[in-house]
């Protein structure tokens, strides 16, 4: 793990002398867990975002590597958890796993004028920061009915967007797919499926050769 996370240091440390745009993400996740229990479950929405680096820009391709926030987990209603009641009678709660999540990937795109579309993919790694159950009004770290986390996970995430591309910046929008090798715990085969849509923004670094 040690050997991993100073790898990819290393590689972040590297991009802003290749970086050509700087991008902001800010977004919706969507998240749910594969397989059913005996809980109702429900998909679990929440924010996303982070930053990014894109680079490599051509013609009709571009490289990115991004850190963001992302939480994984699922919604249930519940009969047996020790959670509070709510006013129905049943007991509600979320699972959640909190990541920061790195990735890099290989996009490919059409300009069509200031429209450009794109679609990409790449790997990712995602390290678990916090764990917990919430309900209305309650929050339980280190806690989760499910099983034990699991602190690294690794995957592949696939892009589709657009942006609208200007002199100075561009912004778009953007749908990813996260998809994990792993489980999500380590004492069951629950995979996490975790879909983010954002509002991306580009801010265009100027180059020594272009001032």
């Amino acid at each position: 793990m040690k050997k991993l996370i100073f790898i990819i240091v290393i590689m972040i440390s590297s991009l802003p002398a290749l970086a050509q745009v700087v991008r902001i993400n800010n977004g919706l996740s969507i998240s749910t867990f594969s397989g059913k229990t005996e809980h109702d479950d429900r998909a679990l929405l929440n924010y996303s975002g982070g930053i990014g680096l894109d680079y490599l820009n051509k013609d009709y391709y571009f490289l990115n590597s991004e850190v963001n926030f992302i939480r994984k987990g699922e919604r249930y209603y519940d009969n047996i958890s020790p959670v509070v009641e709510d006013a129905l009678g049943f007991k509600r709660y979320s699972e959640c796993l909190d990541y920061v999540s790195v990735s890099t990937s290989v996009n490919g795109k059409l300009p069509l004028g200031k429209f450009v579309p794109f679609i990409g993919m790449g790997l990712r790694g995602d390290f678990l920061i916090s764990n917990s159950i919430r309900t209305k009004g309650e929050r339980y770290d280190e806690y989760s009915m499910l099983g034990t986390p699991r602190h690294a996970m690794i995957g592949v995430v696939l892009n589709a967007g657009f942006l609208f591309d200007f002199q100075k910046w561009d912004f778009g929008f953007r749908y990813s797919g996260l998809l994990d090798f792993l489980s999500s715990y380590s004492n069951n085969k629950q995979h996490g499926y975790t879909q983010t849509i954002d509002f991306t923004l580009g801010i265009k670094l100027k180059k020594k050769n272009e001032m």
